[in-house]
């Protein structure tokens, strides 16, 4: 997640949007590919910003839950309208106010369940949107050692 926020880093500051990384300290090291994920994470973060004004934030997390390993995208940017929500996974889906091809969040959910995982997406008009996807829980060979 470190290089996502690097890669983002300059955009976020020049919109004036906060852009951090909650990774607990113990985080376990898991056997998933990193750049498919990262792949994942670029594209969330990419609208993410793309939605937050000026002011707002944007936060990326991961956590080890009952359900897996469990990535958030979340923003306090203008929210998905709620008879959008439904479709912002579908291929060419785009919103009133999109600017992207329509495909970001289709690949997304492809390489999430390409891996076993899902994706889902919680908004609020005004309050902003979290983009959750969740991948099976492996550690990764020799963590155990560590």
């Amino acid at each position: 997640m470190g290089e996502v926020i690097a890669a983002f880093r300059a955009q976020a500051e020049s919109g004036g949007v906060g852009l951090r990384a909650d990774v607990p300290e113990d985080m376990p090291l898991a056997d998933i590919d990193p750049l498919r994920v990262r792949e994942v994470l670029v594209n969330l973060t990419a609208n993410a910003l793309r939605h937050t004004p000026r002011g707002g934030e944007v936060r990326i997390a991961v956590e080890v839950t009952s359900r897996g390993l469990c990535f958030s995208v979340t923003d306090s940017g203008t929210g998905i309208a709620p008879e959008d929500l439904p479709h912002v996974f579908e291929r060419f889906y785009k919103t009133a106010d999109s600017t992207g091809s329509g495909l970001g969040l289709a690949i997304a959910r492809n390489l999430v369940l390409a891996h076993g995982g899902q994706i889902e997406a919680d908004s609020a008009a005004r309050r902003g949107t979290t983009i959750r996807f969740m991948l099976p829980f492996r550690p990764a060979a020799g963590a155990a050692a560590q």
